[in-house]
């Protein structure tokens, strides 16, 4: 064999290896839902069903709106390079309406720290640009601090008012601006609302069964007048398994004495913010529970925990199994497919 032929062969080998690898098939998910699909669990379940009814609300003005996270692109034969494997899933699901090409696919790779926005064919080479400030501006900033919550909310959002030129559930100009304002500031601060609105709650509950406590009671015996016992006192006229409840704070008691006729009168106030159980023997609240999870539930499959019982007053002892059930996503949409878009690469990508 001549050292021309050689080359030749080992031209076509190295070609044809090359040519394989660029035409191998991507793997597409499916898709349970038209608007979102979280298959890499960024998402609350609050949280994805408020982007659904934003989606939802632009698909009924003729636009529709697809995002769809995974944890990793080489899950499905891509990557490095997230355009490719866009588009084509793009074409694949049929983004948008099939007549004018209008679809838009939100596309975001976890683990690969990548992101795109690809548009349908319908869209001029213009608005390649307008959703790139979109990725750069609403969403990588919330990304690289590991908000991926609050930036897909964000991004989605600044996404449907590029696109359509509103925000959901919203007019334009100043209502849409305020609107923007809130959604912004409860994004940042939600949290701490709510926790000082529950701290808050918590300290009038406690103050109002306090002056419920201590209210001035009678004798149900002498109708003279009684007092309540102190904590040591009060121990005396309660049995063991009232005192280990007080000791372990699932249950507080107050004793209260006449001081005509020494009658007792014993009061039983349940914690608010036990994890103790009720015991079925003795029927003390003094029954710890240990959770152990034996197989997690998926979104496919539900799952299966073990819960251990001891009571800490008597011999009692328990253990059951119990299912958890399949994490639920969603089937409300506005439509049950898509509808035979395409698209033909344009859009923008981001990393962070």
């Amino acid at each position: 064999m001549t050292r021309a032929i050689q080359v030749l062969l080992l031209s076509l080998l190295i070609n044809a290896h090359f040519v394989n690898a660029s035409t191998k098939a991507f793997i597409y998910p499916e898709y349970d839902n038209i608007f979102v699909n979280d298959l890499a669990n960024l998402l609350s379940t609050e949280t994805e069903e408020r982007i659904k009814e934003y989606l939802q609300e632009v698909e009924a003005s003729g636009t529709q709106i697809s995002l769809l996270t995974v944890s990793s692109l080489s899950a499905y034969n891509a990557g490095p390079s997230i355009e490719p494997f866009a588009t084509a899933l793009f074409n694949h699901w049929g983004v948008g309406d099939a007549a004018r090409n209008d679809g838009v696919l939100i596309l975001i790779a976890r683990s690969d720290r990548k992101m795109r926005i690809e548009l349908g064919s319908g869209y001029p080479a213009f608005w390649n640009k307008e959703v790139k400030h979109v990725i750069d501006d609403a969403f990588i900033p919330y990304f690289k601090q590991d908000k991926y919550e609050a930036g897909i909310e964000h991004g989605v959002l600044e996404t449907i008012h590029t696109i359509t030129g509103k925000y959901p559930d919203s007019e334009s100009g100043i209502i849409a601006s305020a609107i923007r304002f809130f959604k912004n500031l409860w994004n940042q601060l939600g949290f701490w609302i709510l926790a000082i609105a529950l701290l808050i709650a918590g300290v009038i509950m406690k103050l109002l069964r306090h002056v419920w406590r201590m209210r001035p009671r009678s004798c149900h015996v002498c109708q003279q007048k009684m007092i309540r016992l102190d904590e040591q006192t009060d121990d005396e006229h309660i049995d063991g398994g009232q005192r280990l409840e007080e000791y372990l704070q699932s249950v507080d008691y107050d004793v209260w004495q006449c001081q005509n006729c020494q009658s007792i009168d014993i009061y039983r106030y349940v914690s608010f913010f036990t994890d103790y159980q009720t015991c079925p023997q003795c029927r003390y609240k003094t029954v710890s529970v240990d959770t152990t999870i034996l197989e997690p539930a998926t979104t496919s499959y539900s799952g299966l925990k073990q819960l251990d019982y001891e009571c800490r007053q008597c011999d009692f002892t328990d253990t059951e199994t119990r299912t958890i059930p399949r994490k639920s996503k969603s089937s409300s949409s506005g439509g049950s497919s898509f509808g035979g878009g395409s698209s033909s690469g344009g859009g923008a990508s981001g990393s962070w």
